[in-house]
């Protein structure tokens, strides 16, 4: 009988967590996708590479939010376990507190698991190819960028107009109108592409003129060519430096680099100590995060298995035990915030993985009579006898 009464439950929190995983992940990746949104639908960006943009991202944001929804899950569960009166009836054939929670311990052991995967393995690898990704995009898009028949800021200060792009990529009636200097530059021409020469994009430009103003006195130079390249700068490649952010590293660099050693053999770039503090953030934040499925979990549980069934409902646990989830998990983003000034901040982030898994517990194990939120129900007391009832033996 317990074990078909594990199962029961076991399916319960399972059929809610996949229904919560599936908006989930439509969320997350609604949010991910309107950071790319603009290049897509305004630069050209092509279908594959958005939505590999946007789904490299995920894993990142499933550590953070799946101990959320697995805490609304037990809410949910139980609480619907309770208004059916079902949860009465487990406990009368004997089943406790931790018999009842069973069920959701197995399911936050897994979930416990994958999240270690995550942080661990999946997340770092992710955010390296998305880190490589992204440079690509950006030679994408610069190759894209330009528009027919609009005028397109591809950078600060500079503006170019094509009349028509052709099948091959051509492009024809150009102008282009470029601020970002000390002098105003315009220039003109027929023709003209846009091509790669290294980690450089450039405007190979054919058949036009070159107008130079000076602002100062306003004179105007004018230059006549027949090729003429414009250098639109550096994409990311080649030999310029990249400084690996702390997400993509691998667990070991985590805690071994130290304050001057170097960032990259091939430049002279050493580690300072706010480049350090974020590193050992990352350390901190890999090893508890995971944690978070237990301690919200255990919150969760103590909130609707305490007490006593109260007809009339009594939500003042479950608004308690979401309050200290909405606190908890602010706080350890704040306290993330402030690693980035301080190395004592760590310890605020290692108290707010710290904290939901003794006050779950506390909470769990406490007597009900003794805690304030597992008050009894009311129960109507009965009516004194009325002696004139009483049947003479």
């Amino acid at each position: 009988m317990i074990k078909t009464l594990d199962r029961y439950i076991l399916r319960n929190l399972l059929v809610g967590l996949a229904v919560g995983a599936v908006a989930l992940i439509a969320l997350i990746w609604l949010i991910n996708s309107l950071k790319f949104l603009d290049w897509f639908v305004n630069k050209g960006l092509s279908i594959g590479t958005f939505l590999k943009l946007t789904l490299l991202l995920m894993p990142g944001f499933l550590t953070v939010f799946i101990p959320i929804a697995l805490f609304a899950v037990v809410l949910f569960t139980y609480n619907k376990f309770a208004s059916d009166r079902e949860l009465i009836v487990m406990r009368a054939a004997g089943q406790g507190h931790w018999q009842l929670a069973k069920p959701a311990l197995w399911l936050c052991l897994m979930l416990t698991v994958v999240g270690y995967w995550l942080t661990m393995s999946v997340v770092p690898a992710m955010e390296r190819a998305f880190d490589v990704i992204k440079w690509q995009v950006r030679d994408e898009v610069s190759s894209l960028v330009i528009k027919d028949g609009q005028f397109n800021q591809i950078q600060e200060g500079v503006i170019v107009y094509a009349g028509q792009r052709t099948k091959d990529g051509k492009l024809l009636d150009l102008l282009i109108h470029d601020t970002s200097g000390e002098k105003d530059v315009t220039v003109i021409a027929e023709s003209g592409a846009m091509v790669k020469d290294g980690g450089s994009s450039k405007i190979l430009l054919l058949n036009g003129n070159r107008q130079e103003r000076d602002p100062k006195t306003g004179k105007v130079t004018f230059l006549y060519f027949d090729s003429y390249t414009i250098d639109m700068g550096e994409d990311g490649g080649g030999g310029e430096f990249r400084y690996i952010d702390e997400r993509q590293r691998p667990f070991s660099e985590l805690y071994s680099i130290q304050v001057g050693d170097r960032i990259d053999p091939a430049y002279p770039y050493l580690f300072e100590h706010p480049n350090v503090r974020r590193l050992r953030m990352e350390l901190h934040l890999r090893i508890l995060r995971p944690l978070a499925h237990i301690g919200f979990l255990l919150l969760g549980l103590a909130a609707v298995l305490t007490g006593e069934f109260n007809r009339r409902g009594d939500n003042t646990k479950v608004i308690v035990a979401v309050a200290l989830v909405v606190l908890f998990q602010g706080g350890s983003l704040g306290a993330a915030n402030l690693v980035k000034k301080s190395y004592d901040a760590l310890i605020l982030l290692d108290l707010m993985t710290v904290l939901p898994f003794v006050i779950g517990l506390l909470w769990l194990t406490w007597p009900n009579d003794r805690w304030p939120l597992g008050r009894k129900s009311i129960r109507p007391e009965l009516a004194p006898e009325d002696p004139r009832m009483r049947v003479s033996a």
